[in-house]
């Protein structure tokens, strides 16, 4: 089963909108750039067990998931996501996970068709 259908499973974000998405690392990402990342959760949000395997990049146990948007001023979004205006056009999902002590935290970038 691929990462985005596990997600789908619990997230009702990345059932509806997973089926384009981009992966962003969040540490990568703050390191190289002046401004953070804006995203801002919804409150959706939950756990994945994954019993010592890889989703997304990240190997867990225990899969955080938290739906959210961001405000569009990363550099990643594409001229579609742009063209809908709306403050959560930006549909994102964070997700993180910890292995001997690594936590490793990424965005699911979810475009816009």
């Amino acid at each position: 089963m691929e990462d985005i259908e596990k997600l789908a499973i619990c997230s009702q974000m990345a059932r509806k909108y997973g089926s384009n998405y981009e992966i962003i690392d969040v540490d990568d990402y703050n390191k190289h750039h002046l401004d953070t990342l804006s995203f801002h959760p919804n409150g959706n949000c939950g756990c994945i067990l994954l019993d010592d395997d890889y989703a997304f990049g990240i190997r867990c146990n225990h899969l955080l998931w938290a739906e959210g948007s961001c405000e569009g001023i990363e550099y990643f979004w594409t001229e579609d996501d742009h063209a809908n205006k709306e403050y959560d056009a930006y549909k994102s999902i964070l997700v993180c996970g910890n292995h001997k002590g690594g936590l490793s935290t990424k965005l699911l970038v979810l475009h816009e068709k």
